[in-house]
């Protein structure tokens, strides 16, 4: 099964070059607000990864959302809450004092867009919460990919023209129970996988295009 079928591009393009910025990206600048949990955040993407967590929107295309999901549940703070949806620095989901969905309920753009996460996450967060460590092709045999975490990112573009159009979450590493690949295991939503192998290589009719974007999450946020 294809993914570019099932997977909308949002109107926002990532150049090139800011690819190359983010490999390089530390972090500096403002005091660290909270530290970020990947094992809690593994353990949340685990329990939703083939449902949705009924206190958010669950979107056609969700893979985004639900990677978010994960990441609040792992101690990412919002940033710039209520801000303008569009902003890059701005990460954040408003359910408006419920805790449950509700017709009312907004995002930002970066929550659940895929292009938008990984602008943010790598240059638009401040501090920047995020580096990208590798990347690779999505034909890559390699099992474990170095330096990779519970709660870490990948980030994958389909077509090779540094646009992200998929996100997934680091869950640990075995056996993926539907491929048969043993590696490090991703959770991820649109179409729904608990503990794909992380290239996604066996599901990906576009690998031969892909990259994928290899991002470490930093522990203090």
């Amino acid at each position: 099964m294809g993914f570019r079928s099932t997977l909308r591009r949002a109107p926002f393009g990532l150049a090139a070059s800011l690819i190359l910025v983010a490999m390089a990206a530390t972090v500096s600048g403002p005091a660290f607000a909270g530290t970020y949990d990947g094992t809690a955040a593994a353990n949340d993407a685990d329990k939703y990864a083939t449902n949705g967590n009924s206190a958010y929107w669950t979107y056609t295309t969700d893979c985004t959302n639900f990677v978010s999901q994960a990441l609040r549940a792992g101690g990412w703070t919002f940033s710039s809450f209520g801000a303008n949806l569009t902003s890059p620095s701005a990460w954040y989901y408003d359910n408006n004092g419920t805790t449950w969905t509700t017709w009312d309920d907004v995002n930002s753009n970066t929550w659940s867009v895929a292009k938008m996460l990984y602008s943010f996450t790598v240059l638009d967060s401040s501090p920047v919460r995020g580096k990208v460590i590798a990347t690779y092709p999505g034909t890559t045999s390699t099992a474990y990919p170095s330096g990779v975490s519970k709660g870490d990112l990948m980030f994958y573009d389909w077509d090779g023209d540094a646009v992200v159009n998929h996100v997934s979450i680091v869950a640990g590493s075995g056996t993926d129970p539907n491929g048969g690949d043993i590696g490090t295991l991703v959770d991820q939503h649109t179409k729904n996988r608990f503990h794909a192998i992380w290239s996604l290589e066996t599901y990906n009719t576009d690998k031969y295009t892909t990259t994928i974007y290899v991002t470490h999450l930093n522990t203090n946020i």
